[in-house]
């Protein structure tokens, strides 16, 4: 069985839907989030740098997890 390229294309929109709308209502929460926490506007800088750099981490270590564990993981 082939996918065919139409199918390809849903699952890839998919696949930005599914992480870019759970950040996206985030992002636009924001100053509510932080009034919530009671937290400073440099303690919500530090929070989205660290969310930027577990990202970055994510992304650099992935492709060694998969190289050693291969696809079949799931």
């Amino acid at each position: 069985m082939t996918i065919s390229t139409k199918q390809w294309q849903y699952a890839l929109f998919t696949l930005f839907l599914v992480p870019g709308l759970p950040l996206s209502t985030w992002i636009s929460r924001t100053p509510d989030i932080r009034d919530t926490l009671q937290a400073s506007t440099s303690l919500m800088g530090w929070i989205i740098f660290g969310l930027a750099c577990g990202s970055l981490i994510g992304l650099l270590t992935a492709n060694g997890l998969i190289g050693r564990v291969g696809q079949n993981l799931l």
